[in-house]
C-alpha cells in the first residue's frame, strides 16, 4: 500500500476513538503498514484527553459509545481551543440523514460507514489530510499577507518618519548656520575692535586687562559658534572633506611652534618626533586635521602641570599616524567613553570653563570621516595617549623632517605688514606678499610656506593668530 509522508522521518498521527477495538483491528494493522501512527482511546473522556495532550493530524470517532456520545464528543472538540482545528471523520453504522447532517453541524468533515472497509478508510484519511494541510498553507499564506502588509506599512511610516527626521536636520543646520552667520559678524568686528585697542600705548593697565578679557571671552564664544555648526553638520552628514595640496613640513611645523609657546609659558615641554621621513607634499582636508590635532595638542598642553606633552608622527605606505601623549592628570577608565560624547567634559572643574564640551567629539567623527578611528588609553595621575592613522594621498617622494628647531621669520614691521593684509582676507595678496618676502629672504622659506599654506585654505583666523 501506498504509505503516507513516506520521504519524510515524521509520521501522521490518527486517533481513534472506538469502544470496540475488535471492530477496529484490522484498520490498525493496515494504517500502521500504510505509515500512520495509531493512538486509541475506549471512550470519548479518554479521547478528549488524548487529543488535548498528543493533538493528532486526524481523529476517527465512534458515533455510538458509552458515557458521552461520538457527537458530544464531537462538540467538545471543536470548543477546545487545542482541538478545534483537527479534522473529525466519524464512523458509524447510523444511515440516515438526519445523522448525518447532525455530525457535520458539529464539525465533522466525513463518515465512514461501519463495518468499515481498510480501502475507503486510506482513500478519505489521504483526501481529508490533504485537505487540511492546503488549508493550513492557505491559511498560512493569509497571515504571510496580513504580515507583510503590516510591514509595508510600518516600512512607510518609518520613511515618512525619516522624512520628518532629515527635514527637520535640514531646517536645524540651516538655522544653527544662519545663527552663526549672524553671531559670528558682529563678533568678528568686536574681536578686530579689542585687537586694535590692544595695541593703544595710552590705555592704563587695567583698561588693557579688561581689553584682553573682552578678547578671551570673544573669542571662546567664536570658537563655541563654530563647534556647534560643525557639530550640526556632521549630525546632519553635510559635512564634506575638501582635500588640497598640502605642504607637511610647513603644516607641522605650524604645531610645533604654536604649542612650544604654550607649553613653556607653562613650564613643561613639548617634544616633536618624526618616527620616519615624512612626505614632501600631499592631499588632504588641511582644516578638519589641523582642527583634530590642535584640539589634542591643546588639551593635552591644558592637562598637564608638570612634565611633557610628546607628538609624534610617523608614515608608511601612505599611510600617516599621529599620536599626542602627555604625563597629566589622566582620565578614569569609566570616563574614558565619555569624554567622546557630545557636551561631555571630565577632570578638573576648573579646565571646564575653558571649552565647549565638543572638540573630542567632533574630533572623532572626524577622523572618522577621514577614514580613521580615534583612541585612547590613560591612567589617572600618569597621564593620557590619543592616537589616530588616516589614509593619504598624492605623496610625493621627496621627504623632510620637523624638529623642534625655531622657525625662522621676517621683522616685526614685516609681519604687522602681512597682518594688516590677512585683516582683509585678500588671499593672493598675502601669497604675493610673502612670496616677495621669500625672494628677499630664502631663510624665511618655512615662515612662507606656513603662510601661503594657512592661506590657500583659508584659514584667516589662524593665520592672524600665527602673524599675532
Amino acid at each position: 500500500m501506498e504509505q503516507i509522508n513516506a520521504n519524510t522521518n515524521q509520521k501522521n498521527v490518527v486517533l481513534i476513538i472506538d469502544d470496540n477495538p475488535i471492530n477496529i483491528g484490522v484498520v490498525v494493522d493496515s494504517l500502521e503498514e500504510s505509515g500512520f501512527k495509531i493512538i486509541i482511546a475506549r471512550n470519548g473522556e479518554m479521547g478528549l484527553k488524548r487529543a488535548r495532550l498528543v493533538k493528532p493530524d486526524i481523529i476517527l470517532l465512534d458515533v455510538v459509545m458509552p458515557g458521552i456520545s461520538g457527537f458530544e464528543t464531537c462538540s467538545r472538540l471543536k470548543a477546545d481551543k487545542k482541538t478545534v482545528d483537527i479534522p473529525v471523520i466519524f464512523m458509524t453504522a447510523l444511515d440516515n440523514t438526519a445523522d448525518k447532517v447532525k455530525g457535520f453541524e458539529l464539525g465533522g468533515v466525513d463518515y465512514i460507514t461501519k463495518p468499515v472497509q481498510v480501502e475507503e478508510v486510506l482513500a478519505r484519511l489521504k483526501t481529508h489530510l490533504t485537505i487540511h494541510k492546503l488549508k493550513n498553507v492557505n491559511q498560512q499564506n493569509e497571515e504571510l499577507k496580513q504580515e507583510i502588509a503590516k510591514r509595508k506599512l510600518l516600512e512607510e511610516q518609518l520613511r515618512q518618519s525619516k522624512q520628518l527626521a532629515e527635514s527637520a536636520n535640514h531646517a536645524k543646520s540651516a538655522f544653527i548656520a544662519n545663527m552663526s552667520h549672524e553671531l559670528r559678524t558682529p563678533l568678528n568686528g568686536i574681536l578686530g575692535y579689542t585687537q586694535i585697542l590692544n595695541r593703544d600705548k595710552s590705555l592704563t593697565e587695567q583698561q588693557q586687562k579688561g581689553i584682553q578679557i573682552i578678547h578671551r571671552s570673544g573669542e571662546h564664544l567664536l570658537t563655541l559658534i563654530n563647534d556647534i555648526l560643525d557639530f550640526s553638520k556632521i549630525e546632519a552628514d553635510k559635512l564634506e572633506l575638501m582635500p588640497t595640496e598640502c605642504h607637511l613640513q610647513s603644516f607641522l611645523q605650524y604645531f610645533v611652534d604654536l604649542f612650544e609657546i604654550k607649553a613653556v609659558e607653562k613650564g613643561i615641554k613639548l617634544i616633536y618626533q618624526s618616527v620616519s621621513k615624512l612626505p614632501s607634499l600631499v592631499n588632504v582636508d588641511q582644516k578638519r586635521l589641523r582642527q583634530v590635532l590642535l584640539n589634542l595638542l591643546s588639551n593635552a598642553i591644558k592637562f598637564t602641570k608638570t612634565g611633557q606633552v610628546t607628538f609624534k608622527v610617523n608614515f608608511q605606505t601612505n599611510l600617516i599616524s599621529f599620536e599626542v601623549e602627555d604625563s597629566g592628570e589622566g582620565i578614569a577608565a569609566e570616563n574614558l567613553e565619555k569624554i567622546f560624547l557630545a557636551f561631555q567634559q571630565v577632570g578638573e572643574q576648573s579646565h571646564h570653563i575653558e571649552g565647549t564640551g565638543l572638540g573630542l567629539s567632533i574630533s572623532k567623527k572626524l577622523v572618522k570621516l577621514m577614514g580613521g578611528e580615534l583612541h585612547v588609553e590613560s591612567e589617572i595621575n600618569v597621564g593620557s595617549r590619543f592616537w589616530f592613522t588616516i589614509p593619504l594621498t598624492g605623496c610625493e617622494d621627496t621627504h623632510v623632517i620637523i624638529s623642534n628647531q625655531e622657525m625662522i621669520k621676517p621683522t616685526a614691521e614685516q609681519i604687522k605688514a602681512l597682518f594688516e593684509i590677512a585683516r582683509t582676507g585678500n588671499i593672493r595678496a598675502i601669497i604675493k606678499q610673502a612670496q616677495a618676502l621669500l625672494e628677499q629672504q630664502p631663510e624665511l622659506q618655512s615662515f612662507v610656506d606656513h603662510v601661503c599654506a594657512l592661506a590657500k585654505s583659508f584659514n584667516m583666523s589662524e593665520l592672524k593668530i600665527f602673524l599675532q
